[in-house]
């Protein structure tokens, strides 16, 4: 073999390498923006699989209140058909009509609790307003001394530059 052969199959190998490189080079972009994108798409997933749990806690709240409702309104029914509204069953229910108000009233009583804290709160807050309004109507006092100085000083000057050396004699 020549050694122009040789060169040209060099050459050849090289160009062959060449294209493998750049064919690689192609591939490793196109891998990492598909890296990328599945990035963002199981951020994305995420975020929807948070919101779906936020949902699936939301149904299983209101289907414990159904439940709820629904046993109270079962043993309700039952009350209602057992009897045919003797004074037995009138007792009972009435009874059970007092415990539902108790309960009723002791969720009245919790509010009513939030709502002293909240009042507390207000207070506080308003006392504290006030506390601010008397620093900032001292300050304003001050503001307001101070703007009477700096008039008496404008007047002072003034008299200055109208010729008038004496500055006792421009007091009013």
């Amino acid at each position: 073999m020549k050694d122009s052969e040789r060169i040209s199959n060099l050459e050849e190998m090289s160009a062959e390498i060449l294209m493998r490189l750049d064919r690689a080079e192609a591939q490793i972009n196109e891998l990492r923006k598909s890296r990328a994108q599945t990035a963002n798409e199981i951020s994305s997933l995420d975020q929807s699989m948070r919101e779906l749990a936020k949902y699936v806690f939301r149904v299983d709240e209101r289907q414990t209140h159904v439940e709820d409702a629904m046993d109270n309104l079962t043993a309700l029914q039952k009350l209602v058909h057992e009897s045919l509204l003797g004074k037995e069953d009138l007792d009972r229910l009435f009874e059970f009509t007092m415990r539902r108000f108790d309960k009723v009233d002791q969720r009245f009583d919790g509010i009513d609790r939030r709502l002293d804290k909240m009042d507390q709160r207000f207070d506080g807050i308003d006392l504290r307003l006030d506390k601010m309004d008397q620093r900032f109507d001292g300050i304003d006092l001050r503001l307001d001394k101070m703007d009477q100085r700096f008039d008496g000083i404008d007047l002072r000057l003034d008299n200055i530059d109208k010729g008038d050396r004496n500055p006792t004699n421009s007091k009013s």
